[in-house]
């Protein structure tokens, strides 16, 4: 749900028949006006372009992670992209061989006086989310990861600049799954915690949400149950 009340709901369409890495799968969206009675034709968001496309990380898009912003007519989308299965990514950074499961960012904006919403193309932003697992040495702390599906975590309580921060999930090849937050909706994003942290070493498709005191629950889906795992702090402002 929107600032405005629209309801915009994402979901896969998959040409291929299957998850990103074996071929075309794109993001499509259909938008609601009147609280969900009737809804627009559905368009994409992110086309993905099979084995036509011009660069690898156009192949495919799929599991949006999505989130409105509490106080403006804006939605920023997060997706998984390319064609590497999450299982089969290998990021060497600066390496000419490497070949991770790709991120990408999609914006969106509300005209107030059409309503219309426009949708900014997909951006690559592989590298920037990456480079967040790097130790000091210049060596990758996970070789694949991808942001969990669904809704991202908005938080009530803590806002340092024009927007309250968001919090991601993070499922990773190495070491399970991890918490990363933007304080500008999403055109940077820093990791929460230590990267020696490993709040879910076994985990997979992740979520997170906070709780009213600020805190931030990790949920991440394990074999014949569920992980959870929190993350209290000392210093929200700075993430610390």
């Amino acid at each position: 749900s929107t600032a405005c009340g629209d309801l915009l709901a994402f979901t896969d369409h998959r040409p291929c028949g299957s998850d990103i890495g074996y071929g075309e799968v794109d993001i499509m969206c259909r938008i609601s006006r009147d609280g969900g009675r009737s809804w627009d034709e559905a368009f994409y968001v992110a086309d993905g372009q099979g084995d036509k496309a011009a660069e690898v990380w156009q192949t495919g898009f799929g599991d949006a992670a999505v989130v409105a912003d509490s106080r403006r007519d804006e939605v920023l989308i997060m997706c998984v992209c390319g064609k590497t299965p999450c299982w089969a990514g290998n990021y060497l950074p600066g390496q000419a061989e490497s070949n991770p499961n790709p991120v990408a960012r999609i914006r969106a904006k509300r005209d107030k006086k059409t309503g219309r919403w426009t949708f900014s193309s997909p951006i690559d932003v592989t590298e920037s989310i990456y480079r967040l697992f790097v130790d000091a040495e210049g060596q990758p702390t996970v070789r694949s990861l991808f942001i969990g599906s669904g809704k991202i975590c908005q938080s009530r309580v803590v806002k340092t600049g024009d927007y309250y921060r968001l919090y991601c999930a993070v499922w990773t090849r190495d070491g399970g799954n991890r918490v990363i937050y933007s304080d500008d909706f999403g055109e940077t994003w820093h990791l929460l915690g230590a990267l020696t942290d490993r709040p879910a070493p076994g985990g997979d498709e992740p979520k997170c949400e906070e709780l009213p005191d600020g805190t931030v629950v990790l949920s991440s889906r394990a074999y014949g149950g569920r992980f959870f795992n929190t993350y209290t702090f000392t210093d929200a402002a700075s993430g610390q």
